[in-house]
């Protein structure tokens, strides 16, 4: 049985190794590969009935000036799927006459099973996955040196068929006990997430009746220069979002061909509930088309959940989840410089889902567009999207997703999200965008809890209660002045948070509060007073209880002509929305900052 697996052939090598059918000579079976198209791989099975040496006989190719083989030949175990043997430059010698083709011509012993043979016919070069940046240019010298030595040879149209005729791997051994067979019968996945192309996003639910040990079998790629995986797969809790496995850096090994191949096999142990599996994958580098040289097991790149008990598989039953119906806030297609805001009301102690995507920016450790959830009323926040509490959320290596459940006690919540000046849906991406890009934004999902909707629902922001608020001055621009007033009827401890522009040489954006009656500033915003609010250093906050005496008050906030609400010249604070300045009562005694 032959698989080929589609990819666009490039120039110089047009095809290289056909398969051609098992045939006996004499009292010898011949397994061969040969005319497999340049970029694709090509494999055939066969089984060994009894202890056996073979001889392999085999052509590739590996240019001057790499120090691996582009065009080689391998076998593995198709049960167990690790390689047994395989076709490297430091067991072939090279052929008099060409300055690319190597030779393989011995016996290998093998024992009684099923295997599997393969040849990939990669691209030559510096391409082939083996080269790296410090032998790039030695590379190309001997591209040129090759074009120049062979250019009467490319236009001649036998070229192409020269070459084809060169490459090949033969394994010849007693017809009694080699033999080509079929592909094996192997135990049937209960999530099978298989052959994704480029950009792909794959996901299958189950659900599990009582506790069961499964082996997960996953291959990716992994990215050095992004220190983490770039096609790989995980399972989460549907319930709490939590990852219960995840394939990375650290819990794989290599796969083989490319050091960035990837592979996880191993158990794992799964309690009774639901479950959603998931893999993806990046824009190169896949079935579809490898850019390097592919693992040993190239038709296992994906991942796979086999049961190891057989009575397990008949725990699992099919799971689907929905996000769409149960959406209590969803704020989705954000585009540059927005800042966008909901308001939902808690009843009862609930945990709910929030899914979030957004972009980090990885020079300053932050994020550039980020969603976060405080408390009506409240300057702190209870959740907030970050860099270490997020993952890749495919494409651009900076595309980040949180999806996560948060608790909430009872109260009133405001989520916001806001964006920076590019990389967004709605107003265009400067590089990859991530898989899920109708959802760039932040969504918040009712819990899965009995009458979870009585509990939670969505509100106008006008609706909330401020029970606690006196004085609020927040969303101040660029050159405004701006004033409001409250009342006190008794001494009282306030609570002011204020966020604005300043350096050791003076505020530029700041509030104070004033003694309407005696026109005395009894509070103001200094940079002693603050500390950094995130962001640009010159982003400062301030958050302090002070007593105030019974009477009637002026809150004051005033800006200069840059950095503001709206329209930042540097990197905004973390959170932008507060701008300005709120007076609360404080609902603790002391000094203590309510929360």
């Amino acid at each position: 049985m032959v698989k080929c697996k589609p990819t666009v052939a490039i120039a110089i090598l047009s095809a290289i190794c056909l398969f051609a059918p098992s045939s006996a000579v004499g009292n010898d079976t011949t397994i061969e590969l040969k005319r497999v198209a340049a970029g694709e791989v090509q494999s055939t099975f066969f089984a060994v009935k009894s202890p056996l040496s073979v001889r392999i006989e085999a052509v590739g190719g590996q240019w001057e000036g790499s120090d691996h083989m582009f065009a080689y030949a391998w076998v593995i175990d198709a049960q167990t799927r690790d390689m047994v043997w395989s076709m490297d430059e430091e067991i072939t010698g090279g052929i008099k006459g060409s300055k690319w083709l190597r030779r393989y011509d011995e016996k290998t012993g093998l024992k009684p099973g099923t295997y599997e043979l393969f040849f990939y016919a990669g691209r030559p070069g510096f391409l082939d996955g083996g080269a790296d940046f410090e032998s790039l240019s030695q590379a190309l010298k001997a591209l040129g040196r090759w074009l120049n030595d062979h250019s009467k040879d490319i236009k001649d149209s036998r070229f192409g068929t020269e070459l084809t005729e060169k490459c090949f791997v033969r394994l010849t051994g007693d017809a009694n006990f080699l033999a080509p067979v079929a592909s094996p019968t192997t135990t049937t996945p209960v999530v099978s997430l298989l052959q994704p192309g480029e950009n792909a996003y794959l996901s299958k639910g189950f659900s599990l009746s009582s506790d069961a040990d499964f082996q997960v079998y996953s291959v990716g790629e992994y990215s050095e220069s992004s220190d983490h995986m770039v096609d790989w797969g995980w399972i989460i809790n549907a319930r709490n979002r939590n990852h219960v496995w995840e394939m990375d850096g650290r819990n794989t090994d290599w796969a083989g061909g490319a050091e960035k191949n990837r592979r996880f096999r191993d158990r794992i142990h799964l309690k009774a509930g639901d479950y959603v599996a998931f893999y993806v994958t990046d824009d190169s580098h896949t079935p579809d088309g490898w850019n390097a040289d592919p693992p040993y097991d190239p038709d296992a790149w994906g991942l796979q959940i086999i049961p190891l008990a057989a009575g397990d598989r008949a725990k699992v039953r099919p799971y689907t989840e929905s996000r769409q119906p149960d959406a209590i806030v969803r704020l989705v297609g954000i585009g540059d410089n927005e800042l966008k805001s909901a308001a939902f009301r808690v009843s009862r102690p609930s945990s709910l889902r929030v899914y979030a995507i957004g972009e980090e920016d990885r020079f300053n450790d932050r994020m550039a567009d980020n969603a976060w959830i405080v408390r009506a009323g409240r300057s702190s926040k209870i959740w907030t999207m970050t860099p270490d509490n997020t993952q890749p959320a495919g494409g651009a290596a900076k595309n980040r997703l949180f999806d996560g459940v948060v608790s909430f006690d009872p109260g009133d919540y405001v989520v916001y999200y806001a964006s920076d000046g590019s990389h967004s849906y709605a107003g265009g991406w400067n590089s990859d965008p991530p898989y899920d890009q109708k959802s760039y934004g932040v969504t918040i999902y009712q819990g899965d809890s009995a009458g979870a909707s009585a509990q939670v629902v969505s509100i106008a922001q006008t609706d909330i209660a401020k029970p606690n608020v006196l004085a609020e001055v927040t969303h101040v621009r660029d050159d405004e002045e701006r004033k409001t007033s409250f009342s006190l009827t008794s001494p009282t401890r306030v609570h002011i948070h204020a966020v604005g522009e300043g350096t050791r040489g003076g505020m530029a954006d700041y509030g104070w509060i004033e003694n309407d009656l005696t026109g005395d500033v009894v509070w103001e915003m200094t940079y002693r007073k603050t500390v950094h609010a995130g962001g640009a250093e010159k982003n400062r906050s301030v958050d302090q209880t002070i007593l105030l005496d019974k009477g009637e008050y002026i809150v004051h906030y005033t800006t200069d002509g840059s950095h503001a609400f709206g329209d930042w010249n540097d990197t905004p604070p973390d959170d932008p929305a507060f701008w300005g300045i709120v007076v609360s009562r404080a609902e603790r005694s002391g000094d203590e900052i309510p929360r």
